[in-house]
């Protein structure tokens, strides 16, 4: 009985860690869907600019597809140069 309260302690804080660690990464995954909806939402209507900066945000909260991003960007800005 002893080592069944310490045990039980511990298992307790793993299963804490885990799902607090859990959360944050779904709460981060969450924000950088948001993100990009938001910057496609402007690009859709025609606002450059702010699609870029939406997007850079996106970049620097999920690099996952980054090189896709990064053409967006690329493209956007050539299309306000013109």
């Amino acid at each position: 009985m002893e080592k069944v309260l310490p045990v039980a302690g511990f298992v307790l804080i793993v299963i804490v860690a885990v799902g607090l660690f859990m959360y944050v990464v779904t709460t981060k995954r969450r924000k950088a869907t948001q993100l990009y909806q938001a910057a496609s939402r402007e690009e859709s209507m025609g606002n450059y600019t702010e699609a870029i900066n939406l997007y850079e945000t996106y970049l620097k909260e999920n690099a996952d597809d980054g090189q896709q991003v990064v053409y967006k960007i690329k493209t956007l800005r050539a299309l306000i140069s013109q």
